[in-house]
């Protein structure tokens, strides 16, 4: 399994009074998988996917990718392995105001050791998410669908093992949701993992497997699998 969260919990502070924003939850994601995990908002789904991306760190319980705790890894170890094999969009948008879109595509690989690939590999997945002409625009200059697809090309640039999107069909409209979503599925089905939260029941049929997440508390649901038209949990 490359991806396991083992009953993690985060807790803060609020107003004196100690607020669990996860409780007790585990999860599991193997190599080609796309399992999504649906709730309300405020149930702690982003707090759990920045808890699994090594973005956050939990109050208890462990993260395992690849046979590695990555709880227990040093801030420069987990940013060495978390760069290059695990791919996060979140809720929002991370763009830097002051580089073009491809620019900001192609952000990742000058920050690591394959810039001279950076051209062709940005612009191609610019085109994939339907955003290939927006190249030399700025983010200013972009709509709230069209920063979340430039966002997704930048996830996507280094070719994750692990992709990890918070809403990430959020502001498109349902021609561009259910594109986004196929080139999930082309991914999932090349052998990457892909953990997704989305409130669209159309999506979450399409999944493999469905946790649903409810006042910080996980469960596991029942969710139609791509691959036999089956059941699984």
């Amino acid at each position: 399994m490359l991806l396991e969260a083992e009953r993690v919990s985060k807790t803060y502070k609020r107003d004196g009074a100690v607020f669990s924003a996860v409780s007790d939850a585990s999860l599991r994601v193997g190599d080609g998988e796309l399992v999504c995990v649906t709730g309300r908002s405020g149930s702690g789904k982003s707090t759990l996917l920045g808890i699994v991306a090594g973005l956050l760190p939990p109050t208890e319980g462990h993260v395992i990718f690849d046979g590695a705790d990555i709880t227990k890894l040093r801030d420069s170890r987990l940013s060495r392995l978390r760069g290059p094999q695990i791919g996060y969009i979140p809720q929002g948008h991370s763009l830097l105001a002051s580089l073009s879109v491809i620019d900001n595509v192609r952000l990742p690989l000058y920050l690591g050791s394959r810039a001279a690939r950076a051209g062709t590999g940005a612009a191609a997945l610019l085109d994939k998410v339907g955003a290939g002409h927006l190249a030399a625009q700025y983010p200013a200059q972009l709509s709230g669908g069209e920063l979340r697809r430039v966002s997704i090309a930048r996830a996507l640039l280094r070719e994750p093992r692990l992709l990890i999107a918070d809403e990430p069909t959020g502001d498109l409209d349902p021609d561009n949701a259910a594109a986004i979503f196929g080139l999930f599925e082309d991914i999932a089905r090349e052998g990457a993992a892909i953990l997704l939260v989305t409130h669209d029941p159309a999506l979450v049929e399409r999944c493999d497997r469905r946790y649903d997440m409810s006042g910080g508390e996980l469960r596991a649901s029942d969710v139609r699998s791509r691959q036999s038209g089956g059941v699984i949990c």
